[in-house]
């Protein structure tokens, strides 16, 4: 019949899906490699590095302590040297002296007893004209019945005065005066305080009457200028 579509009835054909395969990709290097090894061999391996590397640690501290020892052994031998050439020197000196040690001997045994002489007679005093003079110096109708004399010593100084004002002192005169009237003991201070070298002070004990006799107790004390002068002390 003209004019109707025929409709196909026939069975399409299955549309077959194209698939795509992609090529594996090229590896490029070196192929991938296995350890078989079993963990032991490893670890012997680690083990013997380690012991190798202790073992050149302490050849480099041998090397280097034997290299110390070996320069302080130089130096302790360049100073035995030097110390042994010193003695030496030492012991020559010794011997030339050794030729002049009785003279030297002699001038020590000279030198000390010019010494100990000074200092002996640097203390001394001449207590004779020290006398003279506090007899010439006491008033008419006293007399000087005893002295007691303490001074200074090479070796034990004189006490000093703890009194404020009062000069230095090397020795003292405990001196007792008799008299048959009461002394006037102001006027015999200023006479031996006038007239006798040496007098710092002049203290007045006391003055006491026993049958009609007045005896007067005073210290005198000198200075240093009571010591005899360098010509005197001179040996």
């Amino acid at each position: 019949m003209s004019g109707t579509r025929v409709r196909d009835t026939r069975p399409k054909k299955a549309e077959v899906s194209k698939t795509v395969q992609r090529k594996p990709a090229e590896v490029t290097g070196a192929l991938p490699r296995v350890d078989l090894l079993p963990p032991e061999v490893h670890e012997r391996r680690r083990t013997a590095s380690v012991r190798s590397t202790i073992l050149l640690l302490a050849l480099l501290a041998v090397v280097i302590v034997g290299g110390g020892f070996t320069f302080a052994s130089l130096l302790v031998m360049q100073s035995s040297a030097a110390l042994a050439a010193e003695q030496e020197r030492t012991l020559d000196l010794l011997a030339q002296q050794g030729e002049y040690i009785e003279v030297r001997q002699v001038q020590g045994r000279v030198t000390a007893s010019e010494a100990a002489m000074r200092i002996g007679l640097s203390t001394e005093v001449d207590w004779t004209g020290v006398i003279r003079q506090v007899l010439a110096a006491q008033p008419p109708g006293m007399v000087l019945q005893n002295v007691d004399i303490v001074s200074v010593t090479p070796t034990t100084p004189f006490p000093q005065p703890t009194v404020p004002l009062q000069n230095p002192r090397i020795a003292s005169m405990d001196a007792s005066f008799a008299s048959a009237v009461a002394p006037d003991v102001a006027t015999v201070v200023d006479s031996i305080l006038a007239n006798v070298t040496g007098v710092t002070n002049v203290e007045h004990v006391e003055t006491v009457e026993n049958e009609g006799v007045y005896t007067s107790n005073l210290i005198i004390y000198f200075d240093k200028t009571v010591l005899k002068t360098s010509d005197e002390v001179t040996p």
